[in-house]
């Protein structure tokens, strides 16, 4: 099982309370498409395969959000909320 672990670390900005810290991107990885991102208060992870089974996942703060085992040629998406001082983690995988 392959997976790509994408972490980010809030800017000193938004630390100091003076702007709001971003982060997203999309890669073509393993065959499909993984758009995937954190603001302050959210993490997101979208992954597409168009011939296998595959998966999305976020994490912070010591939960998971989990999208199931998704069909082929379909999105599988996961977020959640966090808060501010928490570090957003995004996941795929193909099956």
């Amino acid at each position: 099982m392959k997976r790509l672990i994408k972490g980010t670390i809030m800017s000193l900005a938004l630390t100091l309370g003076i702007g709001t810290a971003a982060f997203a991107a999309i890669a073509y990885v393993e065959g499909g498409v993984w758009d995937y991102g954190t603001t302050s208060t959210k993490v997101y992870s979208d992954y597409y395969h168009q011939s296998k089974e595959h998966t999305a996942s976020v994490s912070a703060g010591g939960k998971i959000v989990r999208s199931g085992n998704v069909s082929k040629g379909q999105w599988a998406k996961a977020s959640m909320s966090k808060s501010w001082y928490q570090t957003g983690y995004a996941y795929y995988n193909v099956k």
